[in-house]
C-alpha cells in the first residue's frame, strides 16, 4: 500500500510493508499531479517506511519522482512520524489572579439546523452550509459538498465531500456507498475511496477510517435543532 496525506504544513508519504517498486511507480503515475497541487502549501515531504526497512532502489526512485513534481524530501523515516507540535518547556512566572465578568466559552458555537438537499448533486453543482447536510440522493463525480458539521448521503458518494470544518472531532461522513470518492474531515483527507457497504467515515489517529455503518453509532444530537430546505 502507498498513500499520502497533508497534515496542514507538510506531506507525509506512507510506504507500506508490502509495497514494491512497481506499486510505487504506479502510484506516482496516478497521483503525481495531485501531489503537485500541494507545492505552494508544503514544499517538504516526509517519507515513512512502515516495515522499518527500505527496499533496494526505493529511496532513489522516490526522490527522483518527487523532484519531478517540484517537491523536496524533508526526511526518510522508519518510525511513525510524531505529532507536529511538541510540548514546550515553560518558564514559571508569578501567578496573578485576573477576574473577568465575560463568560468563558467551553464549547464551540452551535451549528445551524440540518440542511436537506432533495435529489442528487450533479457534476458542477455544490452545496456549502454552516451546519449538517443531508442529501437525499447521490453525490456525482464533479460535485462538491462542504459542511461545518457532518454529511449524510443516502446514495453513493462519487464526488468531493468536506465535513467537520467547524468541529472535525465530532463530525462524520456517512453514505450507502463510495466510488472513487474524495472525502475530507477538518484538515484530514483521503481520496479514491471505494466501498459497496453503508459506511461512516471518521478521523482516527490522524487518518480517515471507514467503519461499517451498522457498527457506528451516529451522534444523538444530530438534527435535534431542526432542519432547513
Amino acid at each position: 500500500m502507498v498513500d499520502f496525506r497533508f497534515d496542514g504544513e507538510d506531506i507525509i508519504l506512507f510506504v507500506g510493508s508490502n509495497a514494491d517498486t512497481n506499486e510505487l511507480e504506479a502510484f506516482f503515475d496516478e497521483k503525481i499531479t495531485l501531489m503537485k497541487n500541494f507545492n505552494n502549501a508544503a514544499s517538504k515531504v516526509t517519507v515513512w517506511f512502515e516495515d522499518d526497512v527500505e527496499k533496494p532502489g526505493q529511496i532513489q526512485m522516490i526522490g527522483a519522482r518527487l523532484r519531478q513534481a517540484g517537491l523536496s524530501i524533508k526526511s526518510y523515516s522508519f518510525e511513525k512520524p510524531l505529532a507536529r507540535h511538541q510540548a514546550a518547556t515553560l518558564t514559571q512566572i508569578p501567578y496573578r489572579q485576573v477576574l473577568s465578568e465575560e463568560p468563558c466559552l467551553l464549547e464551540p458555537p452551535p451549528l445551524k439546523p440540518v440542511k436537506v438537499v432533495e435529489g442528487s448533486l450533479r457534476s458542477g453543482q455544490s452545496e456549502e452550509y454552516d451546519g449538517h447536510v443531508f442529501v437525499m440522493g447521490d453525490s456525482h463525480h464533479g460535485s462538491e459538498i462542504k459542511a461545518a458539521g457532518s454529511v449524510i448521503v443516502c446514495g453513493t458518494i462519487k464526488g468531493s465531500v468536506h465535513a467537520g470544518a467547524a468541529d472535525p472531532d465530532h463530525s462524520f461522513i456517512a453514505s450507502n456507498a463510495l466510488l472513487n470518492a474524495y472525502v475530507k474531515i477538518g484538515e484530514v483527507f483521503s481520496y479514491s475511496l471505494v466501498s459497496e457497504l453503508c459506511t461512516v467515515c471518521v478521523i482516527k489517529n490522524g487518518r480517515i477510517h471507514l467503519i461499517p455503518i451498522a457498527k457506528q453509532e451516529i451522534p444523538n444530537d444530530f438534527g435535534k435543532i431542526g432542519r432547513v430546505r
